[in-house]
């Protein structure tokens, strides 16, 4: 027995289009997830070994900054402008911890350069300068300068897998905007169509003639 004869006409249609969505790709945010878990899983495993305490956060968070991306050209953008931005910002920690120590002026000079650090940085890069200063320079208070190595290696580590991840699962494209627009005009024409089926079947041209022809100038 077909499925139209068991169940409603509107039901059955949202049954067809469920189909139709499952046998093509995945929703948008199925993707995102997808490749979010995946970078996630991939960045802990690639930089627990080599992290203090095996626990390497700060690639898992970057990883996850890097997937998300709208194109993987802006992946590798976002991964040299992150990468940058906390290099700038471990610096900043460094030479305030040996000429100040961990102090507040040192909290006020980091404040002061971030703040400072150029017209051509954006408001998000002059946080993750101030922001990795300040954690860099709270590290030093308690360990050797050398303990700000592992977590410039997790930046660039969670920026390489964010990016091949987002390149090699799923790779978000351009196309993906022109193909929703095709379908949008798709189904605008096949509403129109339908619509004017229905009126020529009940013999109501002259009633809705201006606005069928409205609607397809419209399209």
């Amino acid at each position: 027995m077909q499925l139209s004869t068991i169940l409603p006409g509107p039901v059955t249609g949202s049954v067809r289009r469920l189909a139709h969505g499952v046998r093509g790709r995945p929703p948008g945010h199925v993707v995102h997830g997808g490749k979010t878990l995946i970078a996630a899983l991939f960045a802990w495993g690639v930089a627990a070994s080599w992290s203090p305490d095996g626990r390497p956060y700060l690639a898992v968070a970057t990883a996850l900054l890097m997937v998300n991306a709208s194109t993987v050209y802006r992946s590798v953008t976002k991964a040299v402008q992150n990468v940058v931005a906390k290099m700038a910002g471990l610096v900043v920690a460094v030479v305030t911890a040996q000429l100040l120590g961990a102090t507040a002026g040192s909290v006020a000079v980091i404040s002061v350069v971030a703040v400072l650090a150029g017209p051509r940085r954006s408001a998000d890069d002059r946080l993750q300068i101030a922001s990795t200063a300040v954690i860099g320079l709270a590290a030093t208070a308690t360990a050797p300068v050398g303990s700000l190595v592992p977590p410039a290696l997790q930046t660039l580590t969670g920026a390489v897998v964010g990016i091949a991840v987002n390149a090699l699962v799923l790779p978000p494209l351009y196309l993906d905007e022109s193909d929703s627009a095709v379908r949008g005009l798709a189904h605008d024409i096949g509403a129109l169509l339908r619509d004017m089926g229905a009126g020529l079947a009940e013999r109501q041209l002259v009633a809705h003639a201006r606005t069928w022809l409205h609607r397809a100038r419209n399209l």
